[in-house]
């Protein structure tokens, strides 16, 4: 859909890619310079900067919330504005359209997400006219069940120039019950977490500001594939004197960052008993247990970004009094072994 928008228009030299990493040590190398054209007459296209535009407030923020990375004024005529000592990677540049009253709301504003490199870049800010492409960006595509993943959007003009729209509404399509979206969104891109298993619909939608020749809205989708990580393996509970050892086996992709374990009197228990290193591969509860009442246990690997895995489980099982009860072990399946 191309029609005519009231945005501002970014052209972002150098800022194109993958978010940089910062060296170790080396955090803040990176510098910006925002420069403005800024527009003669208010013509009857006139679009985010208007004639009557004073000045242009810019603020530069992490891409998930936090505190201002940078903040600045650009009052006609100056046409730039400079940071230095910035993080590198993503980052968001709001940019707000005022006029000379102080009370006055602002005539205008837009967002985008730039990316700052460990050499000086420069964004220049000129007049959009036309969308030609809106699109969403996941990073990454493909999460673990309990991972948070990025997403940027981002509008370009026919000549590819990024164009400053305001900031979209965020929404789920379908493949998911709940995801944590952050309100207001930090410019174009927010962080989504508490997605389902399965293949997850985003949608964002932009509308245009009103203005001549008309106003436009506009709306993306993309799928984010969320997958459950591998869990341990073989999980028995050997039942004692008030108390029961697990054991387990990796996954066969190898060692997880750690293991969450759950114990309660019923099935699938939800209740955490203990996390370890993602070395361990036996556990022994002694905690609280009391003899000839059943419990259960679920064990779940935990990756470094947190995401937890399908889940082994084992019981009922049930701890004896060493002075004589029957000795009963059952596999995960509920099995009696003897």
């Amino acid at each position: 859909m191309a029609c005519a928008v009231a945005s501002i228009a970014a052209l972002l030299l150098g800022c194109a890619g993958a978010a940089v990493e910062p060296g170790e040590g080396s955090a803040f190398v990176g510098s910006v310079t925002v420069r403005v054209a800024w527009p003669c007459a208010d013509g009857p296209s006139a679009r985010m900067i208007p004639d009557n535009a004073h000045s242009l407030y810019l603020s530069l923020l992490p891409p998930v919330e936090g505190p201002s990375l940078a903040e600045g004024r650009i009052v006609r005529p100056r046409d730039s504005i400079g940071w230095d000592k910035l993080p590198c990677g993503q980052a968001v540049l709001r940019v707000q359209a005022d006029s000379d009253q102080a009370s006055a709301a602002p005539l205008a504003s837009g967002a985008t997400t730039i990316v700052v490199k460990p050499y000086p870049i420069t964004v220049p800010i000129t007049l959009g006219s036309t969308i030609a492409s809106f699109t969403i960006t996941p990073s990454p595509a493909q999460v673990w069940l309990g991972a948070s993943v990025v997403l940027a959007c981002e509008a370009r003009d026919a000549t590819g120039r990024i164009v400053l729209t305001p900031e979209p509404t965020w929404s789920v399509v379908s493949g998911s019950e709940h995801v944590g979206l952050p309100s207001p969104p930090t410019g174009s891109t927010i962080t989504v977490d508490a997605l389902s298993a399965g293949d997850a619909v985003l949608q964002a939608r932009v509308v245009q500001q009103s203005g001549p020749p008309e106003a436009g809205v506009f709306t993306c989708n993309v799928t984010v594939q969320v997958q459950e990580s591998e869990g341990p393996s073989g999980l028995r509970a050997v039942p004692g004197d008030t108390k029961v050892t697990l054991t387990w086996s990796h996954p066969s992709g190898g060692a997880p960052s750690a293991y969450v374990l759950y114990r309660g009197t019923a099935p699938n228990p939800t209740a955490q008993l203990a996390e370890l290193p993602g070395s361990s591969t036996i556990y022994t509860d002694t905690l609280g247990l009391v003899n000839g009442t059943p419990y259960y246990y679920v064990v779940r690997a935990k990756q470094s970004t947190g995401a937890l895995s399908s889940g082994a489980t084992a019981g009922p099982v049930t701890p004896y009094d060493a002075g004589g009860a029957s000795v009963v072990i059952r596999d995960a399946k509920g099995k009696r072994e003897r």
